[in-house]
């Protein structure tokens, strides 16, 4: 059975977005948009609008998402959707499936989905294995403040002294942690430890000359002695050889 799917936005270019990724995804059903949520809460109300999923952008004018969620919760599940990631840890209090931030990629999007497969299915979420999400709040600038990274904006990280340096492409964050920490945290993700002082995000390299890595943020890294075997094993797979001989 398809799911069904309808967007609340108030943003016309933003529904165009997100109805290219429904209609080439298998297994959906696109039901519209809709710019104005008052008249969409009224048309899912009335049963006009029968969906499973909702995709509610979390910042509109008329009607918050924070505020529409709850009232279209007992007839469908939610997907937020901001350009804002800072709003996550307050979106996640009302149980949506996912929360997707503004431009999202169709990968992204088929993560959510999934994720609304598993919860619709019925499964109890005891017996289904961890996945832990592609985002993790971390301590900044002091002991209260907590900054939201999503792994796939990080470049690499940095340590110095007692604290490393988070870089990413428009900024850079400090944080009260060890490189080794940071290791552990990233176990399982595209991220390799290529120096002492270094930890890479392989999504993000630019280029390799001999044994300096440059990331897209232009950082160079030599890569250190102990770590080139790891480096060169993890690449492998990411390296694109052409089948011509060299005849």
């Amino acid at each position: 059975m398809n799911l069904r799917v309808y967007i609340i936005d108030d943003e016309q270019h933003a529904i165009d977005y997100t109805e290219k990724f429904i209609l080439r995804t298998p297994g959906l059903q696109y039901l519209g948009g809709n710019t104005d949520p008052v008249d969409a809460f009224q048309k899912i109300k009335d049963g006009i609008i029968v969906a499973d999923i909702v995709i509610v952008d979390l910042e509109m004018e008329d009607l918050p998402g924070d505020k529409l969620a709850p009232l279209i919760q007992p007839y469908a599940d939610i997907i937020f959707s901001t350009a804002h990631k800072d709003f996550a840890a307050d979106a996640f209090r009302l149980n949506p499936i996912d929360y997707l931030v503004k431009p999202y990629s169709y990968d992204r999007f088929l993560m959510a989905i999934e994720k609304a497969k598993v919860r619709r299915s019925g499964v109890k979420a005891s017996i289904l294995p961890y996945q832990e999400p592609p985002y993790f709040l971390i301590q900044t600038e002091g002991m209260k403040t907590f900054t939201m990274i999503y792994h796939s904006e990080i470049v690499c990280v940095e340590s110095a002294l007692n604290y490393i340096s988070i870089h990413m492409d428009h900024q850079t964050l400090l944080a009260y942690y060890t490189t080794k920490e940071m290791e552990e945290k990233f176990q399982g993700r595209d991220f390799l430890r290529i120096h002492k002082s270094f930890i890479i995000n392989l999504s993000r390299i630019a280029r390799i000359v001999g044994n300096t890595v440059t990331m897209s943020n232009g950082i160079e890294i030599l890569i250190g002695r102990k770590y080139k075997p790891d480096f060169i094993e993890r690449t492998k797979a990411i390296v694109f050889k052409s089948k011509r001989g060299n005849g």
